[in-house]
């Protein structure tokens, strides 16, 4: 059997890409760690995501840029209101929190009923979600945990999420 070897930096770079199968913008509602907000940075990069809005200012303090491992230069980040953002989607974008309520639906059963081509995926606060005004503008869904914790870091829920929206289909 061949031994693996790990790719260096440009062999990884001359690896034929996987196109998306849809756009997805990151919206971020009180997510206010700094690590998970510059973790979500770097899956952005890794992921193809090129626009992050947060309703926190992201202070890209040397701490924030080590761990984002400056990957943030193809990378929009915009302090705005959340709200205000997903009110300027345009009409073909389609808004998912990603949040447990009793109305939230599995992001596969989403999926599996919705084509939607651009999505606007939504983290909430570590602490306290989603904000109650932010979940009735969009659909809730949610990523089944199979342990006793009903939920997950925020930056790798988002990524798991994000990846399953963008390179799955149902």
């Amino acid at each position: 059997m061949a031994r693996h070897q790990a790719l260096s930096y440009a062999d990884v770079q001359r690896q034929p890409k996987q196109r998306p199968q849809r756009d997805v913008i990151l919206l971020l509602d009180g997510v206010s760690d700094q690590q998970n907000l510059a973790a979500v940075v770097r899956l952005s990069d890794a992921l193809g995501i090129h626009t992050i809005y947060s309703s926190q200012v992201i202070d890209q303090d040397r701490k924030f840029q080590r761990i984002a491992r400056m990957t943030g230069a193809n990378l929009k980040i915009e302090y705005a209101d959340i709200s205000k953002v997903i009110n300027q989607l345009n009409a073909s974008t389609t808004c998912l929190a990603l949040e447990l309520t009793s109305q939230s639906l599995p992001l596969s059963q989403w999926m599996t009923k919705n084509n939607t081509k651009s999505i606007a995926l939504v983290a909430g606060n570590e602490q306290q979600g989603v904000s109650q005004s932010v979940l009735n503008q969009c659909q809730a869904v949610h990523l089944p945990t199979q342990g006793q914790n009903s939920s997950m870091n925020v930056a790798q829920a988002l990524g798991m999420a994000a990846y399953a929206l963008m390179y799955h289909s149902a």
